[in-house]
């Protein structure tokens, strides 16, 4: 098959979208298809890139203004569609209902070839930032809403990866049948080892560890992290791993000082997914915790969980679909950092109960092994073409 991918998010930008886009990619490429990802350029240039066997086309783009190092794209039909003329697609996968997606919708749509959205999207991406704004916040988040169902209701199928996501797309009002196809992990990576030689590794100190992966920007709600951590050092002598880039960084670690936990804490800033570095940043660590209420499916869960750390987090988005109480992991209440302290204290204060939970976290991740979920991508794929 001859599949193009369209993302506004791809190596070397870290995000969920950028991970699945490059496991995706890589899968199927590893199966014998032809694959183009088009995607913004580094430099807000066009021209053609390459990744482990993958082709891009980069199209040019502006910065992104809410996340940092990351760009979008308009206005490139032009610029895409001779590339794909060339090519002979059989399937377009769309990742984002933006720019990129919607020249790919159009393209689909004139040329009469299977197109695919995948809907990694929750509005509140976006609300965060428009709180500001107060009642217009509303106005814009209808009119986003209204013209991505419309993008939506012209692809030939639909897919998600959680039943929450699913339930919330319905409620705007799509009425396309969508289908949950699950994000994947490579469990094979992401594994337990030994904590105190992982720590050893990266000098960090031989305590109950504690890490948050993911951006640094307000959606992700981080500073509710920073809150609970006096809480629980009141109860657990802990070391707090963060990892990641983001526009709050900076702000974060000032945080960090004026609650006079800093020396608990160690920012890493932005890790490259595949170094060696980044799997061990969760080898070194007992628990894995957030408070993002956005998350549609988390990939950062996903490696936590096959690293064997139990989770702890905000009871929203999409964590109570694969966080089982008491069993991988343990709930608690939205912006609560207290109710998130006591959470995380259970556990590390319980051996026996961080022990249980690492092994079925463990268990978990191993029904989302990435070659199995990328490879359910292609059959229906094939399905879709009546192959």
């Amino acid at each position: 098959m001859k599949i193009v991918i369209g993302t506004e998010s791809f190596w070397p930008i870290i995000s969920g979208v950028a991970v699945f886009a490059r496991d995706l990619a890589e899968n199927l490429v590893k199966n014998g298809d032809e694959v183009i990802v088009v995607a913004p350029s580094k430099n807000g240039k066009s021209g053609w890139d390459e990744l482990s066997k993958i082709k891009i086309y980069r199209v040019g783009g502006i910065a992104n203004p809410l996340r940092r190092g990351a760009r979008i794209s308009f206005r490139v039909y032009g610029k895409i569609k001779n590339i794909l003329d060339q090519f002979q697609t059989d399937i377009i996968h769309i990742q984002d209902p933006a720019g990129i997606g919607g020249a790919l919708v159009r393209y689909g749509n004139e040329k009469k070839i299977k197109t695919v959205m995948t809907n990694h999207f929750n509005i509140d991406f976006i609300s965060a930032y428009l709180r500001p704004l107060g009642p217009i916040k509303n106005i814009i988040e209808n009119m986003l809403i209204k013209r991505f169902v419309k993008l939506y209701e012209k692809c030939d199928a639909i897919t998600t990866p959680s039943e929450t996501s699913r339930e919330r797309i319905e409620k705007w009002g799509l009425k396309k049948e969508i289908t949950i196809l699950r994000n994947g992990v490579d469990i094979e990576r992401f594994k337990p080892a030994d904590k105190k030689t992982s720590r050893e590794k990266l000098n960090l100190p031989d305590k109950k560890t504690v890490i948050y992966s993911g951006r640094m920007d307000v959606d992700k709600s981080v500073k509710i992290l920073l809150e609970a951590i006096p809480k629980i050092l009141d109860e657990v002598d802990a070391y707090f791993l963060f990892v990641g880039g983001g526009k709050d960084l900076d702000w974060l670690k000032d945080e960090a000082e004026k609650l006079k936990i800093a020396e608990n804490v160690k920012f890493y800033g932005f890790l490259k997914n595949e170094s060696e570095e980044y799997a061990l940043v969760y080898q070194a660590s007992d628990l894995y915790f957030s408070a993002s209420k956005i998350e549609v499916q988390s990939i950062v869960m996903l490696e936590a969980f096959a690293s064997g750390l139990p989770v702890v987090a905000a009871a929203a988005g999409s964590f109570p679909e694969f966080i089982e109480k008491g069993q991988n992991g343990l709930l608690f209440r939205p912006d609560d950092s207290e109710n998130l302290a006591e959470k995380v204290i259970r556990i590390l204060k319980d051996d026996e109960m961080e022990s249980r939970m690492a092994k079925e976290s463990r268990k978990v991740a191993e029904e989302y092994r990435k070659d199995k979920m990328m490879n359910k991508f292609r059959e229906f794929y094939k399905g879709l073409l009546g192959k």
